[in-house]
């Protein structure tokens, strides 16, 4: 993957932990997370979503399940998915959120 590619992907994967640590009960669905993702300029696919997701997962940042017969993907937080949402923990496929604005 290319330095800028890797530099997009890591900030699209904050904020995709971001969106869920504002979610009700940490949890959104992909198609919810596309939309979100779509309004602060990551334009992307639901497929490409999934995928991001699913990439979290492998990291044990959130759990993705397909919901049976509905064709929904529920995406939520874990524990320590929140820590690196949050700037607590340090994650190498995710960007280090920025400090607060005084």
């Amino acid at each position: 993957m290319s330095r800028v590619k890797e530099i997009f992907a890591k900030s699209r994967r904050l904020a995709v932990l971001r969106f869920l640590s504002e979610g009700a009960g940490y949890e959104l669905n992909t198609s919810v997370l596309r939309s979100a993702l779509d309004v602060i300029g990551f334009n992307c696919s639901r497929c490409a979503v999934e995928s991001e997701c699913l990439y979290l997962e492998e990291c044990g940042l959130v759990q993705v399940e397909n919901i049976e017969g509905t064709g929904v993907v529920s995406v939520k937080l874990t524990e320590r998915g929140l820590a690196v949402a949050k700037g607590d923990v340090f994650h190498p496929c995710v960007d280090r959120p920025s400090p607060p604005r005084s």
